[in-house]
């Protein structure tokens, strides 16, 4: 607190902000510093997406990363890829609820990579995954529900310096920690009899083929008219659910974005078919 004399005599005080405003500095520098540290030893840039669902992270949840490379990850921690079915068995096997593995994988990845983690997942014991992707800039899902905060806006007020420095730390704080979006992908049964029939004939079965091609129940579509058509089947449907067949050699990516197509245009549960199916 600061003191001084007015010139009717009187005792003015007034804040000495100075030492609050080196303390935020401080924090915020702190932060900045060991944000990278946290999240070192895993590298993968996630495809991107518009209708994305948020998933506020929790202590139990676990991750796998896939790296550019192929490389295991497991909650940041590389491990031999021939190990990651006994992890996951570990991790999921006396688990009675709960049984959702995120998964972060390169964007560019071949899509045959992803789903071989995939099967090896549905076989021990993981029956949801959460495709872990970025929401694309200035975007938001167009799904009810997705937003729940959509009606809050921020609006940082540059002066006084301490606001901005406020801000800023409660940005690394929240947003660093708590980013995560994914689609929702169940995962196939890994029981022996149904490992070869694929969904069931009256189900709708998306492919994703190399050259931006489409097939909806082997039918062609163009990618732009994917979302139409998808609408086009599930606004009469009751039954919202997709299955999705990506060609192994498609990038992550291009399966990630035909999955968000057909958020967007109403389907509810997206699944993936068995490896083995062609």
């Amino acid at each position: 607190m600061a003191m001084s004399a007015g010139s009717s005599g009187g005792v003015k005080a007034s804040p000495n902000v100075t030492p609050m405003i080196d303390v935020m500095l401080v924090l915020l520098i702190i932060f900045m510093l060991v944000i990278p540290a946290i999240t070192a030893g895993f590298q993968a840039i996630p495809p991107t997406g518009v209708n994305l669902k948020p998933h506020p992270e929790e202590d139990q949840d676990q991750v796998l990363g896939i790296d550019a490379n192929g490389q295991y990850y497991l909650n940041k921690k590389a491990i031999p890829n021939a190990e990651l079915g006994v992890r996951l068995k570990q991790i999921f096997e006396n688990r009675t609820e709960d049984k959702l593995l995120y998964v972060k994988a390169h964007k560019d990845l071949q899509y045959g990579k992803v789903i071989d983690a995939l099967d090896i997942a549905a076989h021990n014991d993981v029956r949801v995954t959460g495709m872990i992707t970025d929401q694309r800039p200035g975007t938001v899902s167009g799904i009810q529900g997705d937003n729940l905060n959509s009606s809050l806006t921020n609006e940082i007020n540059v002066t006084p310096m301490i606001d901005v420095l406020l801000v800023l730390l409660i940005i690394f704080m929240m947003v660093i920690p708590m980013s995560r979006k994914a689609v929702d992908l169940q995962l196939p049964d890994p029981t022996p009899d149904d490992t070869n029939s694929g969904p069931p004939p009256s189900q709708i079965v998306l492919e994703v083929l190399p050259g931006n091609a489409f097939k909806i129940n082997s039918q062609p579509v163009s990618k732009a008219d994917l979302g139409k058509k998808l609408k086009e089947i599930y606004d009469p449907r009751p039954d919202k659910i997709i299955f999705v067949k990506g060609d192994p050699t498609v990038k992550y990516q291009d399966v990630i974005a035909a999955m968000d197509v057909a958020r967007g245009a109403g389907v509810k549960v997206i699944a993936t078919t068995p490896k083995d199916v062609k």
